[in-house]
């Protein structure tokens, strides 16, 4: 090949630039949006100003926002979580997830709070939402359905109508709610009321309430 044939080094370079370039931020996107699966539950909390009693006694309400039941079934995974994480702390809990279909829960759940003798009530919610998102790497790039797990809390003191604290957890996209991803939530929820002031251990007491009970 003579000179003039051969392609300079420049045009090469060029060629490179506009061949492989745009492939590899394609493929760095990718690997972005990705890692987005590994994010970690985050939590914002909210208390009421000026001097709040210290609770060591709770009672756990899981309130389906759907009546499905793989939203019930979740909320009382998570329910038990909390509870679970509040007794190591040395906080007395029960917890019960309300059934939707039954127009006499708020009376039996009543019932159980005054039986329980709790001093506070920490009313629960869980949402899951889904997105697709690009996910891949070298290999190519795929849509993938991937699930955020929001969860709101109300603390509430027994006798009072207002709320005292409030916080919200939410963990990034993954491909679904795992019993890990709740115990997370679970674990820095009770963290934050702590953090906050809310609740007082009371070691050396019966603690967990031994058992989740059902909506009926």
């Amino acid at each position: 090949m003579s000179a003039r044939e051969r392609p300079s080094e420049a045009r090469v370079g060029d060629l490179m630039v506009r061949t492989v370039f745009p492939f590899l931020m394609l493929a760095f996107t990718a690997l972005s949006l990705a890692a987005t699966g590994c994010a970690s539950a985050s939590v914002r909390s909210a208390r009421e100003p000026g001097e709040l009693p210290r609770l060591s006694r709770l009672f756990v309400v899981g309130n389906p926002l759907a009546g499905s039941p793989e939203n019930s079934a979740r909320l009382g995974e998570l329910s038990n979580a909390v509870m679970n994480k509040l007794a190591e702390r040395g906080i007395a809990a029960s917890a019960q997830v309300l059934d939707p279909r039954e127009p006499g829960s708020p009376d039996t759940l009543r019932q159980r709070i005054e039986e329980w003798k709790a001093e506070g009530v920490l009313l629960l919610t869980l949402a899951m939402t889904e997105a697709w998102v690009a996910s891949g790497g070298m290999g190519g790039v795929a849509a993938e359905r991937m699930t955020t797990t929001r969860i709101e809390a109300l603390l509430t003191p027994v006798g009072s109508d207002r709320r005292s604290w409030s916080a919200t957890c939410q963990y990034g996209r993954t491909s679904k709610a795992s019993q890990a991803i709740l115990d997370s939530c679970a674990q820095r929820l009770v963290e934050q009321l702590f953090k906050d002031g809310m609740l007082a251990s009371s070691r050396g007491s019966a603690l967990a309430g031994g058992e989740l009970r059902e909506g009926r």
